[in-house]
């Protein structure tokens, strides 16, 4: 099952998201897009990293969500301090 979901994350939602010419020129759909494209990365790392165990599929428990979106929120905070340092502000026009 989250092998199927790792490809619908991956490539089917933002292949067909995607597909029309305005939707790339859509700022929330390129955003929805990304982020599922993020959340399929993390999955797919995921699922390469966790040793296989037969037929079980592998715990998806709270420490790794916790992990998850701790390092989805610290990209956040960098990339955002970052643009708020480059943004030009009012005095400088």
């Amino acid at each position: 099952p989250l092998f199927y979901l790792n490809l619908v994350l991956n490539w089917a939602f933002p292949f067909f998201a995607l597909l029309p010419r305005p939707a790339k020129m859509s700022q929330s759909v390129m955003m929805k897009a990304s982020v599922s494209i993020l959340m399929g990365r993390f999955l797919d790392l995921y699922l390469c990293t966790y040793p296989s165990q037969g037929h079980v599929s592998p715990p998806l428990g709270p420490w790794e969500l916790a992990a998850g979106l701790g390092s989805l929120g610290l990209v956040h905070l960098v990339f955002r301090s970052a643009l708020d340092e480059t943004s030009p502000s009012a005095t400088d026009v």
